[in-house]
């Protein structure tokens, strides 16, 4: 329970709870230096914010700390509840997606993930052509050329055994990614009380970017936010040895998780924190990274061929991958910030009211704020503020809020529960508000949402388990579970191949939203028709399944 003492206020700081949700409606208005918002919208959020403004004074009242008393008393209840509810409902639309064959545009990351277990458990170390094949030229054959990462094989593979469905994948993301609040939660309760631990999961739970890859693809980043919270619960304990646990946990989800994980260094250095944090924090990570893309990843041939640091190079083949180019170019940080960076800043920054920066504890988020600033030169999704990399930056935005807010908090002028509400949740929830509005926009666009199920199903069943298939992004899924899969969309990206069976939708806009892939998709659909090579083994509506047939 907060004790008297902390909920002395000055009569300067009772106005702040009804000013603080204006500030954070400016924030808001910010936005029209990037694009205009609605002016419908933007006058929602203006009722909005003066309702939470009201909502804010209320609480300084004898019926806000009557409220805050009872939050307080069911705080832990309130964070399990909140958690188990964002955990069933990412689970619920992921069992729909798979269902409904109603996949984002993403898809094939699930199904490439759910390939190598599965090839993993058939005698096929990490291998997924689907993407190695595809992603590389030359060619590669092992996960460990794209991503090293022990949870794979540790922490998935054993789940993914009992259950070898991409489902099981999902479900496991959806847990993880809604327990993450957790930790966030108890960092915040154990400084200054429940409320802010309540305030805290709002915040996380809210954040666009969790709430857009609680229904995206899988990803290995989804797996992050966990153990990151756990480290930096472990960080504010000063508690070394769990904090190293932590960091050894998070690195191992994948390897550039470390570039993220680094700003626990920086600050620990800017908190003059003895040796042992420094090199926790900072050389383990960097240390970690460097071994695993600069050894272990080119030893499973990764030697810039990959596709990503093909286009960052402009058709080159940079030897030392995107370290060589960030090095031969020490001006591309002006150029990323004119052309989206700084509107990729803002929209990160404004889902936390800036909070987050407003002290030291904004350092624990610089490196992954500027990887991704960095990744943009070559990658659109680098500077997209709803995408998975920009999930672990966010994470570490939001942890930083409510450590600053801890912190601001123990001055005695401070009512602390207020404070927490206030600065966790009403002064970005326009922000907030306006992201959700948006990632839920942007998501739906990239989704497939009108197969035929029961065709689709029928389709999948007619192929033989070893068979090789080439299929649309939302069927790759369910046909993950062999050595050999295509991407239809790009088979002229894979190198030479005899394809058993080839599953064809005659309607390419649910095949790619792309144009100049939808026209070479339809030339090529023309093409296979008319071949001797296949033949039509089943059709239903404008799905086609076809059979290469039989060498003479």
């Amino acid at each position: 329970m907060i004790t008297d003492s902390l909920r002395i206020r000055q009569p300067a700081s009772a106005y702040l709870p009804l000013l603080v949700p204006v500030a954070g409606y400016g924030i808001f208005i910010g936005e029209s230096l990037f694009a205009p918002p609605s002016a419908g919208w933007t006058f929602v959020l203006f009722l909005w914010t003066v309702a939470a403004g009201t909502f804010g004074w209320w609480l300084t009242t004898t019926g806000g700390n009557r409220l805050l008393d009872w939050l307080d008393r069911h705080a832990t209840g309130l964070a399990v509840a909140m958690i188990v509810i964002a955990g069933v409902a990412f689970i619920t639309v992921s069992v729909l997606q798979a269902r409904y064959f109603a996949l984002s545009a993403h898809a094939e990351d699930t199904a490439y993930y759910s390939q190598i277990l599965w090839n993993t458990l058939h005698g096929h170390f990490l291998s997924g052509n689907v993407q190695q094949a595809r992603l590389f030229n030359p060619p590669v054959s092992n996960d460990l050329a794209l991503h090293v990462s022990p949870v794979l094989v540790l922490g998935l593979l054993p789940v993914y055994a009992l259950v070898p469905h991409f489902l099981t994948l999902l479900i496991v993301r959806d847990i993880v990614l809604a327990a993450a609040a957790w930790p966030l939660f108890v960092l915040a309760r154990d400084r200054i009380g429940g409320t802010a631990g309540v305030a805290a999961v709002i915040l996380y739970l809210a954040n666009p970017v969790v709430i857009a890859q609680g229904v995206e693809a899988f990803y290995l980043l989804h797996l992050a936010p966990l153990p990151f919270f756990y480290a930096l619960l472990a960080f504010e304990r000063e508690d070394l040895t769990r904090f190293i646990c932590w960091m050894a946990t998070a690195v191992a989800v994948r390897e550039d998780v470390a570039i993220t994980m680094a700003g626990f260094g920086l600050w620990a250095l800017a908190r003059r924190r003895r040796r042992g944090w420094a090199f926790a924090g900072l050389a383990f990570p960097v240390a970690w990274f460097a071994l695993t893309t600069l050894v272990i990843q080119p030893a499973f041939g990764r030697w810039g061929n990959n596709v990503v640091e093909i286009a960052w190079a402009k058709g080159s083949q940079p030897r030392w991958g995107l370290l060589e180019l960030v090095r031969g170019n020490p001006l591309w940080i002006i150029d990323t910030l004119r052309h989206g960076g700084l509107d990729y800043l803002y929209r990160m920054l404004r889902s936390v009211g800036f909070v987050g920066v407003a002290g030291w504890e904004g350092l624990v988020a610089l490196p992954g704020l500027a990887a991704n600033l960095a990744l943009a030169r070559a990658f659109y999704s680098g500077t997209d503020p709803i995408s998975r990399f920009a999930l672990l930056s966010a994470c570490a935005l939001v942890g930083a809020s409510v450590v600053v807010v801890s912190r601001i908090g123990r001055r005695p002028q401070w009512d602390v529960r207020v404070l927490a509400v206030v600065a966790l949740v009403l002064l970005p929830s326009a922000s907030l508000m306006d992201g959700v509005k948006d990632a839920i926009r942007s998501r739906l666009a990239l989704y497939t949402v009108r197969n035929d199920a029961a065709a689709l199903r029928d389709a999948v069943g007619r192929i033989p388990p070893k068979a090789s298939v080439a299929a649309p992004n939302y069927l790759l899924p369910a046909v993950a579970s062999r050595r050999e899969l295509y991407y239809v969309t790009y088979l002229d990206m894979y190198p030479p191949a005899r394809i058993d069976y080839i599953l064809l939708d005659r309607n390419s806009e649910r095949v790619t939203m792309n144009p100049q892939l939808r026209g070479r998709y339809l030339a090529w659909f023309g093409t296979l028709a008319g071949s001797n090579e296949y033949e039509t083994v089943w059709q239903r509506g404008e799905y086609a399944l076809l059979s290469r047939r039989a060498s003479d």
